[in-house]
């Protein structure tokens, strides 16, 4: 019997002898991954943003995209080294950023395990807008050359309501549409932008009177700011929040009676130069703003927004 338990014991601690290797492997290696996978996340995380950042300049400043996510993804703790690449779209409405993390094994070294790779990727694409928040109350006639980046002089309509392409109205932005100017601030709005949000769709109402004065006065205020801030800046290349830029609907009051309701049809991005008798000079631009949001089938007259391809 003392024999046959000895044999026993030997029989355990052999058994021992080759499982507690694997067992130190296998959660030597587990540990690692548990590593490598929350380093993932934060890569992807921090790639994504960069993108985000980064597509916010396209399509007019694809250098600047580069720059600005390359600048984010450092942000956010991603080394120079660690990109692979930054890549913008031969129409410059995408861009892919790619990342490399090389990590070392921490404890599967046991396994004869040095180091390891953790790769991320994120693409952002960007798209006409389908709604807008910010948006000033000087509605584009359906028809108006929108060509970017040329110069241009939007003239006020005549105020029996009669518009054609090349002209611009003043709008009462509130919703649902109202032809009641006490609803809604027009020289503020033209100032900051209306605060709430416009759809493809949704129908606004033509603004009666003289406005021609208090235009004036509300473009000549943005355009005061970006004097006395001394914002540098081009159609081309500019901040985000340059005040020069303003957000307008795109509408078509063609046979409409004096106070009918005019539907949105789109948005488009107009860089200011200057207002003479209400008459509006400056340059139609592709541009990105945070408050837009895509949607199916919006068509494209320059107010774009970022979407995130996955």
């Amino acid at each position: 019997m003392k024999a046959l338990s000895r044999f026993k014991r030997g029989q355990a601690v052999f058994i021992l002898t080759l499982v507690i290797p694997a067992l130190i492997g296998a959660v030597a290696l587990e540990t690692d991954v548990a590593l490598f996978y929350y380093n993932w996340i934060k890569l992807q995380k921090a790639t994504d943003a960069a993108v985000l950042g980064g597509a916010s300049y396209l399509p007019s400043n694809p250098n600047l995209a580069v720059a600005t996510a390359r600048n984010l993804a450092a942000l956010n703790g991603i080394k120079p080294t660690e990109i692979v690449f930054t890549l913008v779209a031969s129409n410059n409405m995408a861009m892919t950023m790619g990342v490399t993390r090389t990590l070392p094994h921490l404890f599967g070294g046991v396994l004869g395990l040095a180091s390891g790779n953790v790769t991320a990727a994120a693409t952002a694409a960007v798209a006409a807008a389908h709604s807008v928040r910010g948006l000033v109350p000087i509605g584009i006639q359906y028809g108006t050359s929108l060509v970017s980046y040329r110069l241009l002089t939007l003239k006020l309509a005549s105020q029996d309501g009669s518009a054609g392409p090349g002209n611009w109205q003043p709008l009462v932005m509130v919703q649902p549409a109202s032809s009641d100017a006490a609803n809604s601030n027009y020289r503020e709005n033209i100032e900051f932008g209306y605060p709430s949000t416009i759809r493809v769709g949704d129908s606004v109402a033509i603004k009666r009177g003289d406005v021609a004065g208090v235009t004036r006065q509300g473009i000549n205020y943005r355009l005061g700011v970006a004097a006395q801030v001394d914002v540098a800046g081009t159609p081309t290349d500019y901040t985000l929040n340059d005040p020069r830029i303003i957000e307008v609907p795109i509408i078509d009051s063609r046979g409409s009676q004096h106070d009918s309701k005019m539907r949105v049809l789109g948005f488009a991005e107009l860089w200011v130069l200057n207002i003479h008798n209400g008459d509006i000079s400056g340059e139609f631009i592709d541009k990105v703003s945070t408050d837009n949001e895509p949607g199916y089938g919006a068509p494209r007259y320059g107010a774009l927004s970022v979407v995130l391809m996955q």
